[in-house]
């Protein structure tokens, strides 16, 4: 079976991707001296109040091809393929961290 596997920049929540049977990996954001998980830990309406209330902006940290690797590795020994949907690689180095 080929499991699909997608980023919090997908804009599928971490629900629906469970729900589809899609592996789920929420990006990292920092806000001032705050780190959250995409989807998991700092949801949309709460970035969005964090963005508008001005301060500090948010930073996105790509995720890297160790987590990459580690997902792979689980699918595999399941018996299953994987196949990752990211951003451009013109947008973000996760595109080439899921690569390796």
């Amino acid at each position: 079976m080929i499991r699909l596997i997608v980023d919090s920049t997908s804009d599928i929540s971490r629900e629906e991707a469970e729900a589809l049977g899609m592996v789920f990996i929420p990006m990292r954001v920092t806000i001032g001296q705050e780190e959250f998980l995409d989807g998991v830990t700092l949801g949309k309406d709460e970035f969005y109040r964090r963005l508008a209330a001005g301060g500090n902006l948010p930073k996105a940290s790509m995720i890297n091809s160790y987590e990459y690797e580690r997902i792979f590795d689980e699918i595999e020994a399941a018996g299953d393929q994987g196949l990752v949907i990211t951003l451009s690689e013109k947008l973000s180095g996760t595109c080439q961290a899921a690569r390796k």
